[in-house]
């Protein structure tokens, strides 16, 4: 069902965070096994423990292009996908019979691609698949797509006890900063706010690549990270450098119920997931205090906890990597 050039696989340009990974999910789930495992043992401890389910997928490229029915081409490099490093790659595979690509794109932007002009596609020939951007302006062959993250739940769920939980360097995004500001100093609210990045440094993280991106957070602040949201029944997610919420996809991960303000998100899955029931599903953004009660008074305890298992559940079939692979295959199957 799917073909890249593995001719071009380069391990080596693969960033090794989990936080710059997600573009490449498709790809690692789609390694022979053997490159599964050299990507694997390329990553750092953290993305490790997030890709390690790619073991479970037993589906590989096909080796006949013409027996496919889409190309994936491999974003090895973070930074550069998407530019002229691809177009020859592109030309090649045109001259081919197969009938779309695929594009994954998950970098801090929000820019518009038009991917018809820029690489001579007409609009059935791909598929795009982004974190960023906005709803509003996505084209139909343009879908929301989670970011792959570790799994740090400890089986536990909360009571019904309102607290919600934020931490994290707010600064990244103007209107994030107004509404943490807006909201830190409630009664229940649990914030822990940071003023560099959560490996500490006091350094831009594009001038301490290093230790921000490739050894990615100390454990020391990751711990407190997760432990914020652990012991509180909401988190909040708010967009940050880019129009889409890391936050989101942690908090249905440890169970727990996200406070999601909506700045006209590409969601992924939109049509399965019950985003407007099993969040804080907030639009208007002047009363955030009576949108977060009204729904916490709103629900008993027990609809409360179904709400966090569902969460945890959805977690594991829609954004765990081998999950995000299995719907994003039935996605594109419907396509066909």
């Amino acid at each position: 069902m799917f073909y890249t050039d593995l001719n071009h696989f380069d391990c080596s340009k693969i960033q090794r965070n989990v936080y710059d990974l997600s573009q490449n999910f498709m790809f690692f789930c789609l390694l022979p096994k053997s490159l599964k495992n050299k990507i694997l043992n390329y990553l750092n401890e953290e993305a490790y423990e997030a890709y390690q389910y790619i073991l479970n997928i037993d589906d590989e490229f096909s080796t006949q292009i013409n027996e496919a029915k889409f190309k994936i081409l491999g974003s090895f490099s973070y930074y550069s996908y998407l530019n002229e490093e691809i177009f020859n790659h592109i030309d090649h595979l045109k001259k081919e019979k197969c009938q779309k690509f695929l594009f994954f794109y998950s970098r801090d932007d929000d820019k518009e691609f038009n991917l018809e002009h820029r690489f001579g596609l007409t609009y059935n020939d791909f598929v795009l698949f982004r974190t960023g951007g906005f709803k509003t302006k996505a084209k139909k062959n343009s879908y929301g797509m989670p970011y792959v993250i570790n799994d740090y739940f400890n089986g536990m769920y909360k009571d019904k006890h309102l607290s919600l939980s934020f931490c994290g360097k707010p600064d990244n995004n103007k209107f994030k900063l107004q509404i943490i500001d807006s909201i830190k100093n409630l009664k229940y609210s649990d914030f822990i706010i940071r003023k560099h990045w959560a490996n500490n440094s006091k350094k831009p993280v594009g001038l301490n690549a290093l230790s921000s991106y490739n050894l990615g957070p100390d454990k020391k602040s990751k711990k407190e990270f997760i432990d914020n949201i652990e012991r509180n029944l909401y988190g909040l997610c708010v967009r940050g450098v880019n129009n889409s919420s890391y936050r989101l996809y942690e908090l249905f991960m440890m169970g727990r119920i996200p406070v999601f303000l909506n700045t006209d998100c590409n969601l992924p899955f939109e049509n399965e997931i019950p985003y407007k029931t099993n969040t804080v599903f907030i639009e208007n953004f002047n009363n955030i205090d009576h949108e977060i009660r009204n729904f916490h008074d709103s629900h008993t305890e027990k609809e409360l906890l179904n709400i966090q298992k569902q969460n945890r559940e959805i977690w594991l079939k829609y954004f765990r990597v081998d999950g995000n692979y299995t719907q994003t295959k039935k996605l594109l199957t419907n396509l066909i």
